[in-house]
């Protein structure tokens, strides 16, 4: 109710009570008999009109019945009263009923001016009854001019009542408008109120955006943060969540752009929605009919965007809607400033505790394999990835060498060359990337490979990239942001270094177990590898066997071609003898032309069938010799053959010396 309806109603109040006060009196001083009556009389009123007070605001019927009924009271009570106190009392009460018929019922002209002249008949018949000396139904029908003047007076009170029913209604509006603008106010309140100590980026920015989109009645709301020369909506809230959140917008011909390049808040309507058509076509797919775009600003510049949108069905933004949406923005930019570089402050932790996460990993093994599962494991943790890979560059080629979340298929046939793909692209560009969904094509011209979330940077040690990193999300959601890029190619940098330092200590430990001439373990590594797989098959109960290998004839073999073809010829056996043994076997050489294999959990039979293919693979090579090598093969196994390491060498010697002497190309057994 308005306030011009509450002090009507008011003054209708003090009108109850001086009817009250007035009807007592005269009844008092004109039937001084009837004194009970007339103070039983004074006593109902009283606690009508007290009741009436003190009950109503704890009434359940509405406001409106309530108000309808005490009405219904007082026509009463005056209509019983007027024949005592004469035209002046009833056409003064007819003037405030049509005042509240009119401003707090809402009846129209007409309507009001019907009640009231059924009141006066009804009054008419009251005055017969009683006989009232002023004037009677006779009289007042036979004096044309007083019908006429009440008719008047009647008229002039409803027209001023619908003067003021109008003049009420503005005011209604006027108060709907000032209480929307008070609940907008109050968001404001909200937002310089907010507690200043969220850490979490996007917690807050979500918290002081929902308030605006209930008070501007926006669909969707869209802030956006500025990143160099993009703009990345950083929050969404409403239609449109999935496909624009954490998606990024290049500052061109755009709303966002355009509000940036103006520096003051854009509205949009129905009616020139085709001029912006270019600005809109970005949210297209959310069929704007009237946006609000509103820049933040700060004292560096324009940090970033808020826009507002809705659907034709939805509220059309009005100026008030733009200016609020304004304030909104100017209240609190120094909160987003502040947070972002709370933020900033937050991912230079993060990137100084990953950066010691990586380092105490990095120094706790040097073995390859091992540093670069654990380095995978704290990047997924860190970016929180659904899978990612490390890939290295082995003879020019990219071979995932450590993975998580990936199809073992898809880790055993990646193969990547430098340039081609995506980790082809990042490798031989040496460029990192952050791609989303769709891939930016004029960047990776021919690439084909679809992925929705991803941060990509080459391993660089030594002006070398040694490899590439790969981190992907596949929640649907684009959550990687520049931020996250950047941190990767710091600790990028740091993972270089340890898989080189790892390369490196693998390939001294390699040489200095190696044979430098024919690539097979030498003699050294072979004793300490042979003396633990004793001690391994004596803890097991398993069996394990030794062919010793000595090539027929090799010295003349030299004599005839020269060492450094004697040489090639030692090479060349090597590769046959890794092609037919197994993983698990030691392939050695043991001096000269002798060599050695250890085959764990193998039996005599199994060793003596192994032996004889290895003999016969170099019997069927012999294309690849100068002239036809062949070779002699002893086999011993423990603990059949012999219950230590010395005896078993010795005891294949001996089968070997048995070959020999029995005509050389054949194997031979100690059991």
């Amino acid at each position: 109710m308005s306030y011009n309806q509450e002090k009507l109603q008011n003054q209708f109040v003090i009108l109850r009570w001086i009817v009250l006060f007035a009807l007592t009196f005269y009844f008092l001083q004109s039937f001084p008999e009837a004194r009970f009556y007339t103070l039983l009389l004074f006593s109902l009123g009283l606690l009508y009109l007290l009741a009436y007070h003190l009950l109503r605001p704890y009434s359940r019927f509405s406001s409106r019945k309530i108000d309808g009924l005490i009405l219904l009271i007082d026509t009463f009570f005056v209509v019983m009263i007027s024949p005592f106190f004469g035209g002046l009392a009833g056409n003064a009460y007819l003037l405030y009923l049509a005042v509240i018929l009119e401003s707090v019922y809402e009846f129209s002209l007409l309507g009001a001016f019907f009640v009231i002249g059924g009141i006066l008949l009804l009054n008419a018949s009251i005055y017969t009854l009683t006989h009232s000396p002023f004037w009677s139904p006779s009289s007042f029908l036979k004096e044309p001019l007083r019908i006429l003047a009440t008719i008047l007076i009647v008229l002039a009170g409803s027209i001023f009542c619908q003067v003021q029913k109008e003049e009420i209604l503005k005011q209604k509006e006027t108060l709907k408008n000032l209480q929307e603008r008070i609940k907008q106010l109050s968001v404001l309140g909200k937002i310089v109120g907010t507690e200043r100590f969220l850490f979490d980026f996007y917690a807050l920015l979500n918290f002081i955006l929902s308030p605006v989109k209930e008070a501007l009645r926006a669909e969707t709301l869209i802030i956006s943060l500025r990143e160099g020369d993009t703009l990345v909506h950083q929050v969404v809230i409403g239609k449109g969540k999935e496909t624009l959140e954490r998606k990024r917008m290049k500052i061109n011909h755009n709303l966002p752009s355009l509000t940036i390049k103006k520096e003051k808040t854009l509205r949009v309507e129905p009616k020139n929605l085709t001029q912006f058509s270019r600005e809109l076509k970005c949210f297209s797919f959310l069929n704007p009919n009237t946006v609000i775009s509103a820049p933040i600003k700060s004292e560096e510049g324009i940090i970033g965007v808020v826009t507002a949108i809705n659907k034709e069905e939805r509220k059309i933004f009005s100026p008030d809607d733009a200016e609020f949406l304004g304030i909104a923005t100017h209240h609190f930019r120094a909160m987003i400033k502040e947070s972002i570089l709370r933020q900033e402050l937050h991912q230079k932790i993060n990137e100084l505790t990953a950066m010691s996460q990586i380092a105490q990993v990095t120094t706790s093994t040097l073995k390859l394999v091992d540093l670069l599962n654990q380095v995978l494991q704290v990047l997924i943790k860190l970016f929180d990835a659904s899978s990612g890979s490390i890939m290295l560059v082995e003879k020019g080629l990219l071979k995932i060498r450590a993975a998580h979340g990936l199809h073992p298929s898809i880790v055993k046939r990646a193969r990547r060359k430098l340039g081609e793909g995506i980790s082809g692209y990042v490798a031989q560009e040496r460029k990192s990337l952050l791609l989303t969904n769709p891939l930016e094509e004029s960047k990776l011209k021919g690439v084909k490979e679809s992925i929705r979330d991803s941060v990509i940077a080459p391993l660089e040690a030594r002006e070398n990239v040694v490899g590439v990193v790969c981190l992907n999300n596949e929640n649907g959601k684009n959550r990687f942001t520049s931020e996250h890029l950047r941190l990767l190619e710091a600790l990028s940098n740091q993972i270089a270094i340890a898989v080189e330092n790892a390369r490196i200590y693998e390939l001294t430990q390699r040489k200095s177990v190696t044979d430098q001439l024919t690539e097979l373990y030498n003699h050294a590594y072979f004793w300490e590898r042979l003396n633990e797989e004793i001690e391994r098959a004596k803890r097991h109960s398993h069996h394990l066997s030794l062919i010793m290998i000595d090539i027929d004839d090799f010295k003349k073999y030299n004599d005839l071609f020269g060492h450094l073809k004697g040489d090639d010829s030692l090479r060349t056996l090597s590769q046959i003898l890794k092609t037919q043994i197994r993983k698990s076997d030691i392939a050695a050489r043991y001096g000269g032309e002798e060599f050695a294999i250890i085959l764990p959990e193998t039996s005599m039979k199994k060793a003596f069938v192994l032996a004889e293919r290895v003999r016969k693979a170099v019997e069927e090579n012999k294309d690849k010799f100068l002239s036809p090598l062949t070779i002699s093969l002893g086999v011993a196994t423990f603990p059949t053959s012999a219950q230590d390491a010395k005896s078993l060498l010795q005891q294949s010697d001996f089968a070997l010396y048995d070959a020999k002497k029995s005509g050389k190309n054949k194997v031979c057994s100690k059991k």
